[in-house]
């Protein structure tokens, strides 16, 4: 009698994987199975085995985290706006400088400028004002605003901050001993200019030797002046560009027919007398120019 043999299958190790993870499952289900009385339905005892504690924090915070976003974004631009405001408007309770540093160019007398509103007096006939008309006092009230005050200094850092030529005429202070640029502000040269039209509508007054006046020169020179002084005036009124409006009305009380325009309206000004105050006190005595 032959003897057979008998061959047993051995599993491989994917097979062995399996069949284990198979008893821990049917385990587990049986375990479920014995805590609910057998009454658990069948979903939710293929679920328990996968439930973590983890994965349910996770959904939890997937669901709110569009609304956390929102609020950080919110709460960026109000602090952005609130900043950006404060930089722009919160200066103007303390000083006017920043305007001034806005809207004009460098100058060292940038740092006396205030402003404040004023409502002109300007009527159609003009026969009272201390700056109209030819004369003694007349030239004493037009001298008090432009020829009785000096030039400045400046050093050459400011005089390129300024952008200015640097073959400009240097100078030393004559009491200091410090070397500089002489310098003037704009303001007096314009007022200068309006003088001298001014002293020119009156030649028969002003063209005499004797009164010191600019109009009594050569008339090319004089040519010359007013054509240099009308078109600075035209420069600075057009670079101004005063955007005020006007209306126009009857004057019943003066020799008029029709109506005129009223110039009485309000504008916004710079403290002249501040900056002639400072002018005067910066004024310096030249010496060694070049």
């Amino acid at each position: 009698m032959s003897s057979e043999k008998v061959y047993r299958s051995v599993p491989h190790e994917e097979e062995e994987v399996e069949s284990l993870a198979g008893s821990l499952n049917t385990e587990s289900t049986e375990n479920v199975e014995a805590a609910t009385g057998g009454n658990e339905p069948t979903w939710r005892r293929m679920r328990l085995g996968d439930e973590h504690p983890c994965k349910e924090k996770a959904r939890r915070l997937l669901r709110y985290w569009p609304w956390a976003l929102h609020a950080v974004l919110l709460t960026t631009s109000v602090t952005l706006f609130a900043a950006s405001f404060c930089l722009r408007y919160g200066n103007t309770n303390k000083d006017d400088t920043w305007v001034t540093e806005k809207y004009s160019s460098w100058s060292p007398a940038a740092g006396i400028i205030k402003y404040h509103t004023e409502r002109y007096n300007l009527t159609p006939i003009m026969d009272w004002s201390p700056f109209v008309g030819a004369g003694y006092e007349i030239d004493r009230a037009w001298d008090h605003i432009t020829n009785n005050i000096g030039d400045q200094m400046i050093s050459r850092a400011e005089l390129d901050k300024l952008g200015l030529d640097p073959k400009s005429i240097k100078t030393t202070n004559a009491v200091t001993g410090e070397e500089g640029y002489r310098v003037g502000l704009e303001v007096f040269h314009q007022l200068h200019c309006l003088n001298l039209l001014r002293q020119a509508t009156y030649p028969e007054y002003y063209s005499r030797k004797e009164v010191g006046g600019d109009v009594a020169v050569e008339h090319k020179d004089l040519r010359g002046h007013l054509n240099h002084c009308i078109e600075a005036l035209r420069l600075n009124l057009m670079c101004e560009a005063d955007i005020g409006v006007f209306t126009f009305k009857m004057y019943p009380d003066l020799p008029l027919e029709g109506h005129w325009p009223d110039f009485s309206t309000l504008h916004t000004c710079r403290n002249f007398n501040d900056i002639r105050d400072w002018a005067l006190t910066h004024s310096v005595t030249f010496e060694n120019e070049e």
